[in-house]
């Protein structure tokens, strides 16, 4: 990636990650009508993220495919 973009990859724990996806999807939501259920789809896996203001429990599921 940095040869083709300049660009450094940062890969980044799982909790992270969740927290990340969880705060972008809900900052702007009412958060007297919480708890809030994330679903992030994308990437080869599945991350389910419950929680309020923060991260109470996440969860990350994905398919193994082949023969």
């Amino acid at each position: 990636m940095r040869e083709i973009l300049g660009v450094e990859v940062e890969v980044i724990p799982g909790e992270e990650e969740a927290a990340l996806s969880f705060t972008g999807a809900t900052k702007e939501l009412n958060q007297n009508e919480s708890p809030f259920l994330v679903v992030d789809i994308g990437g080869g896996s599945t991350e389910f993220v419950i929680g309020d203001k923060e991260v109470a429990q996440a969860k990350s599921v994905y398919i193994v495919t082949g023969k």
